[in-house]
């Protein structure tokens, strides 16, 4: 008899899917963030806004010459009030033209407010 609930447990666990089979996983939203000489601009549009300019990030103390070290400091700045709203960087991919490398490509990604 014992020998018997033993092989429908384990027949029964085979069948039968689980509590975590049946759970999904978290859903997420999705956003890019593209860092693109003196603006980044965003996709969906984040707080009302489709994009900023890097200088709206400059503050007194924080000035460079060198426009493109401004603007990588700008999405450094960016990445960071994101990261405090709860968003994390999935992916990060490197925007090119014919003459190089004209900015990048941020993927980020935070759960689903559930209503």
């Amino acid at each position: 008899m014992r020998l018997f609930f033993i092989y429908l447990l384990f027949w029964g666990g085979i069948f039968l899917p689980s509590a975590q089979a049946q759970q999904a996983g978290p859903a997420y939203e999705f956003m890019h963030v593209n860092y693109r000489g003196s603006h980044i601009y965003f996709s969906p549009a984040y707080q009302g806004k489709e994009e900023v300019k890097v200088t709206d990030f400059q503050g007194e103390k924080f000035k460079l010459f060198d426009t493109k070290q401004l603007g990588w400091e700008a999405m450094s700045r960016m990445l960071n009030n994101l990261s405090a709203a709860g968003w994390e960087l999935v992916s990060v991919l490197p925007e090119n033209d014919k003459d190089g490398n004209v900015g990048a490509i941020y993927l980020l990604r935070h759960p689903k407010q559930v209503p």
